[in-house]
């Protein structure tokens, strides 16, 4: 899905009115929501078990708190983020 300026949020988690419904437990029903803020990328997790995202060759936890998204990477939900599981939601951020 692309982000834009008339479409600026996504959500992600286990609802199934979530723009990605998942399949996890360790997955909030509003996981976590992904925001195109003045040009810029925002992961933002609003999670029981946070958020597990890997970019620019780092691994972050993130709980209840936001990060810029740079380039390219991938994250999962409430567990740790394998680059090559079915679980994993990859991201490429093209300005």
């Amino acid at each position: 899905m692309k982000l834009t300026a008339q479409r600026s949020a996504f959500i992600i988690g286990r609802d199934n009115g979530c723009d990605l419904s998942v399949d996890d437990p360790l997955a909030s029903r509003h996981h976590a929501n992904i925001e195109l803020r003045n040009c810029k990328f925002v992961l933002i997790d609003q999670s029981t078990n946070g958020t597990y995202l890997t970019q620019n060759g780092k691994t972050l936890f993130l709980h209840r708190e936001e990060l810029p998204l740079t380039a390219s990477g991938f994250f999962s939900l409430g567990h740790k983020a394998e680059a090559d599981s079915s679980d994993t939601i990859h991201f490429n951020c093209e300005y």
